[in-house]
């Protein structure tokens, strides 16, 4: 009998029942709209919404509802207790559930009632409304009382639906009934009449549970006082408090508890805003700091507190004048009157500052970027006199400095460098304390530390070999922000080795789907700046930017074919996905110069017609001035790409007018002084690889150009490694021109241009020949400088606050940093990589066929296998003939539009480093295709397959 009364009371079958209907598919689908409308008139009609699946369930079920109802019956018969009001009402429920129902279109009760207890089903009603039903089963307004069918009211305080608006389950908060007057129809029915507010008066929930939630979590804490949120009925009498202390007794107890209560907030700001005259600038320093802490902070209270803040700022300790300063740059709001009184309120006071609340002061100057030269002077001088370890703590200083947290050592960083504040003590300091403090760093502090070091091109070595090791750490705890600013970091010092960058590029299929466009490019360019060959990165990002090709802008495809040319990869899919979603249109002059520059190292001709049309479009039809830098820029691109030949490129084309244009203003206005030095060899270099009549520019003049700006020492720097290839090139083409007086001297100049400086390895001067035009240094750090870039010091900071500027003249590496990735190593790592490997593949296949061979890597010609003509043919009588060399053909060393080989053809710079061996070397070349060689063939298959090639040529 207990059983069977517990059963009744906590509505079991209501609970079962609906637990079935919501997996049978009963569970409110597509109803939402409606369901206010239905629920007012009959909680039965919510069914109508439902398939056939529902009817379906109740057929099939009901036989084992009649079966359990005639069973209860019978127990309850044969036991001693009498219980016929139980009988009989259980016997209601069970067999009213097991009639099949009509479900009709209409909103009138059906013919048989459906006696069902109603509950919503989870997720339907806000939390205080599921508390509603909690208490026990709601039965809705027509309720049959008797099997007879006699339908009586239910009690009104059971009536559903409830007197409160149903708010939308979840995901469909957007959606509203058609009419909302039937939501106020059942309260306004019952003699309710419905509520009126005023409509600038926010609402704030009566809910006396919240009240008790944050009482209960205050007295979690021994440091906080629970008795505050007894003190309080609800949270409306919290909203109606006008008093100062009050106000702010409410707000910094919620601070104290890390919640934040947005209708009450907002309440209380509204109250603050009508009594500011009331508040002194140490109470708004006090409210500002609570809400900032919650994230409450908005800048029209920034605003109308300024007079204030002007007027009583000489009140304020210098806590709470950091308080106020970190206000304004919380919000990025700027009222010159109040941070102009904070300033000097500052200077006053500057003494009884502490040196980590200087530190969050000078947080907070940087993040408006203010620059008080007075204020960061004294700051330094204080930085400078800090100790680093405790161990050099002195009685005296004890007293006076403090040391710097690890927070304190991250913000001083960021805000001089920031504001371009530089003093290489100070720096010098916050690198020793930083090396102390290195393990409570949070990966958001690694990232800004490492940042204003790179900003401000300050090198300490173990500083950045402690950062790198501790991002290795806490890699998973980056964002891809963060993450993305950290490997710039490590990029521009050039830590090439560093276990961290394998580490990036372990999490980084994980990561990268957090990841914006712009992010990964910027990725792409940071790890091309120290020419690391990974072949799993590229795998990872070639398919993230054919996934988002939809949303990749014009200046994204441009970073990403900047780091693909800098890479030396040749991605057939990426190039294609690029020339269909390149819109040239769109890009300016120096844009469209540098996608053809980008385009030509990576012999890619199809983009070369679309863009010169734009370029056209620009300079004729909108009258858009091409300086001679640009000019001479696309000129070389489009020669190197074989545009200048006529049996190749044909005689009409925009590519061909573009040249024509460009060869009139390059031939008539250019001078030296126009030209950087690099231009200026890419542009000698062009002519010179132009066939015989071709090119409108004199290449001897411009070589003897480029040997008289190297005789000055100062332009020597100018050129890098890459273009110190470069430069070997033209010297090796010189060197077949008509011997003549002028001639030797150009060469003896070019001979002495290149002693100075660095030169690149044999494979890497292979790849970087065809890798032109070159570029300057500058070109390649660009993506990893740090002048005028911004990090905000909070968590919230922005990726557009991120974005970099060209470095100042002001702001040269160090000399300490001259050994960095940009100045020692040849671009194109990926193609030097693969000439490399494919060369050592060859010469090995080679020795086990015993033939006599020898692996050239002179450095003044193209890596090549010199092969004696007598062992390819086993013939003592072919020893007259001339050798062959045997070189590989990179995917450089092909012009392509796309990736079918029918159209490849050697790139002029392939030509001329084939005619050079021909001509030095007296050797018969053979070049192996990189797309005809067997790659998965065994090495039996790969031997018998060189050794084809090779008898076919010699014969």
């Amino acid at each position: 009998i207990w059983r069977l009364w517990h059963l009744l009371q906590g509505s079991s079958c209501d609970k079962m029942c609906a637990a079935k209907l919501e997996r049978t598919g009963l569970a409110l689908r597509n109803a939402w709209p409606n369901i206010k409308n239905f629920a007012n008139e009959q909680s039965s009609n919510i069914a109508q919404s439902a398939t056939e699946s529902g009817a379906t369930f109740v057929r099939k079920n009901s036989n084992n509802a009649q079966n359990a109802a005639n069973s209860a019956t019978a127990n309850l018969a044969s036991t001693s207790v009498s219980a016929p009001s139980l009988v009989k009402t259980f016997a209601q429920r069970t067999s009213a559930l097991a009639r099949p129902v009509e479900f009709s279109n209409s909103l009138q009760p059906p013919s048989t009632p459906w006696t069902s207890v109603f509950r919503p089903p989870p997720g339907l009603l806000a939390p205080q409304q599921q508390r509603h039903y909690s208490a026990g089963p709601v039965q809705p307004a027509w309720v049959s009382a008797s099997v007879t069918g006699e339908p009586h009211l239910a009690s009104e305080a059971n009536v559903w639906p409830p007197s409160f608006p149903l708010e939308p389950p979840p995901g469909l908060e957007g959606l509203r009934p058609q009419s909302d007057a039937a939501s106020t129809t059942g309260s306004v029915g019952r003699g309710k009449s419905a509520p009126t507010a005023n409509q600038d008066e926010v609402r704030i929930p009566k809910s006396k549970s919240s009240i008790d939630e944050y009482a209960k979590i205050a007295a979690l804490r021994e440091d906080l006082n629970p008795g505050f949120w007894g003190s309080y009925k609800d949270i409306p009498s919290m909203a109606k408090v006008t008093e100062t202390e009050e106000v702010l007794r409410i707000v910094e107890n919620f601070a104290l508890i890390h919640r934040k209560h947005i209708q009450l907030f907002q309440r209380l700001k509204n109250t603050v805003l009508k009594t500011m005259p009331e508040w002194s600038a140490p109470q708004l320093a006090a409210l500002c700091h609570a809400w900032a802490q919650l994230g409450f902070l908005h800048e029209d209270l920034c605003i109308a507190m300024a007079e204030r803040v002007v007027a009583t700022a000489h009140d304020c300790t210098p806590q709470e004048l950091c308080y106020l300063m970190d206000a304004y740059a919380t919000v990025r709001c700027t009222v010159p009157s109040a941070i102009g009184e904070l300033s000097n309120q500052t200077v006053l006071k500057f003494e009884d500052f502490t040196l980590p609340q200087l530190c969050h002061h000078a947080s907070s100057f940087a993040r408006l970027n203010v620059r008080h030269a007075g204020l960061f002077d004294a700051i330094a001088e204080r930085l400078v006199r800090m100790p680093v370890s405790e161990e050099a703590l002195s009685v005296e200083e004890e007293e006076e400095e403090e040391l710097l947290s690890a927070r304190d050592v991250t913000l001083a960083a960021y805000s001089f460098s920031k504001l371009g504040v530089y003093d290489r003590q100070v720096f010098h300091k916050l690198a020793a304390r930083g090396n102390e403090v290195i393990r409570d760093l949070t990966a958001r502090d690694l990232q800004m530390l490492a940042v204003a070091f790179a900003r401000m091109q300050h090198h300490d070595e173990l500083l950045l070999d402690n950062l790198s090791t501790q991002a290795h750490r806490r890699i998973a705890q980056f964002n891809s922000s963060s993450l993305v600013l950290m490997v710039r970091s490590v990029a521009f010092f050039g830590l090439r080795d560093h276990p961290f960058l394998t580490r990036v590029v372990a999490q980084l299929p994980r990561a990268i789907l957090s990841f914006r466009p712009g992010e990964v490019t910027m990725l792409l360019n940071s790890f091309a700046a120290v020419q690391v060959h990974s072949p799993c990165l590229m795998e990872t990002i070639t398919p993230f930017l054919l996934e988002k090709a939809r949303m990749l802008t014009a200046e994204d495809w441009l970073s990403a074919l900047r780091g693909y040319s800098a890479m030396g990869l040749k991605d057939t899919k990426f190039l294609s996905a690029m020339n269909l979603h390149l819109d040239a249109k769109k890009l300016t002059l120096p844009q469209l110069s540098a996608a053809m520059v980008d385009c030509s190292r990576l012999s890619f001709s199809a983009p070369s017609e679309q863009l010169a049309e734009a370029v056209l479009t620009r300079v004729t039809a909108q009258r858009i001035h091409c300086s001679d830098e640009t000019a001479a820029q696309m000129f070389s691109a489009l020669a190197l790409l074989g545009h200048l030949d006529p049996v190749r490129s044909g005689e009409a084309g925009f590519a061909k007018q573009l040249l024509a244009q460009l060869s009139l203003q390059l031939g008539s206005n250019m001078t030296d002084s126009t030209l950087t030095l690099m231009s200026h060899i890419n542009l000698c270099y062009a002519a010179l690889l132009a066939p015989p009549g071709a090119s409108p520019l004199d290449a001897f003049a411009l070589s003897k150009g480029v040997a008289a700006r190297l005789r000055d020492s100062s332009s020597s720097s100018e050129v890098s490694v890459e273009g110190r290839a470069l430069l070997g090139a033209v010297l090796q083409a010189l060197r077949l021109m008509p011997w003549n007086h002028p001639a030797h001297h150009t060469e003896r100049a070019l001979v002495e241009g290149l002693r100075p400086g660095t030169r690149p390895t044999a494979y890497g001067a292979t790849s970087a020949c065809h890798l032109a035009p070159c570029l300057p240094p500058q070109a390649w750090s660009s993506s990893v400088s740090w002048t005028n870039s911004q990090c905000s010091d909070d968590d919230s900071s922005s990726w557009e606050e991120a974005s970099t500027a060209t470095p100042s003249d002001s702001l040269s590496l160090s000399s300490d940093m001259q050994a960095t990735a940009f100045d020692t190593r040849c671009n194109g790592i990926f193609a030097t990589e693969e000439v490399e490997s494919a060369m050592s593949e060859l010469q090995a296949l080679l020795v086990d066929r015993d033939i006599d061979s020898e692996l050239i890597t002179d450095g003044e010609h193209q890596v090549h296998i010199a092969i004696k003509a007598s062992s390819i043919t086993g013939r003592e009588s072919d020893s007259d003939k001339r050798d062959v060399a045997l070189i590989w053909g990179s995917s450089l060393h092909y012009i392509s539009a796309d990736d079918s080989t029918l159209n490849m053809r050697l790139s002029p710079s392939a030509e001329f480093q084939i005619a050079m061996l021909r001509a030095t070397k007296n050797l018969d070349v053979v070049v192996i295709p990189h797309w005809w060689w067997p790659v998965h063939a065994s090495k039996e298959g790969k031997t018998q397959a060189m050794m084809r090639l090779l008898t076919e040529r010699s014969e």
